[in-house]
């Protein structure tokens, strides 16, 4: 690729790709950010709704957190991933959301829907996350969410979370513990092997 030339990414955008994009995205180049927000705007969706935050207003959140990537691209840093730095911000714009909102799923629709008949086996993904909703802390919640359901390392959670990776360890340490321990004796937390959509 020479300089000023666009990027042209058809289909999906490997991570291999990402750092072309977010390099010509720098440089002005629009069809380059748009394949970034293609490529994160799912996961972000996901996250962000995993959050308590309804469809819509997620909606919202994304399209702020797009625009304010765009705007300060000349502030990113290279050196860490790009999806940390897009979930780092997406994910303060989705707390200051919550709380505008004070919106949070109830723990009895949540012990409700997970005492329900037993779950067909593509099922039990989403009955854990409804579980883990409702008995972790949201600091927690969102250390198991960033590390299970995004696939980031400690280093990453730490970064996306404001804390130091072996601090985000012992958090996802304790929310495995207190989610075995809310399961109930002899159940041990249903594992959501990675590539699983929660």
């Amino acid at each position: 690729m020479s300089a000023g030339q666009p990027v042209h990414i058809s289909g999906p955008v490997a991570d291999a790709d990402v750092p072309r994009l977010v390099a010509a995205a720098r440089a002005g180049d629009g069809e380059a950010f748009a394949a970034l927000v293609r490529a994160y705007a799912t996961r972000l969706h996901r996250f962000v709704t995993a959050l308590g935050i309804s469809a819509a207003d997620a909606d919202d959140v994304l399209q702020d957190a797009f625009l304010r990537a765009h705007q300060n691209l000349d502030r990113y840093d290279p050196t860490w991933a790009f999806s940390t730095w897009l979930f780092t911000i997406t994910r303060r714009l989705a707390l200051n959301q919550l709380a505008k909102r004070r919106t949070v799923p109830l723990p009895e629709q949540a012990a409700e829907l997970c005492a329900s008949a037993p779950p067909e086996p593509d099922e039990d993904a989403g009955r854990l996350w409804l579980q883990a909703r409702a008995v972790l802390p949201e600091r927690a919640y969102q250390v198991l969410w960033l590390h299970y359901g995004e696939d980031l390392d400690a280093g990453g959670v730490g970064r996306v979370m404001g804390i130091t990776a072996l601090h985000a360890r012992v958090l996802l340490h304790r929310a495995r513990a207190r989610l075995a321990k809310a399961l109930g004796p002899g159940r041990a937390p249903i594992q959501v092997p990675h590539g699983v959509q929660p």
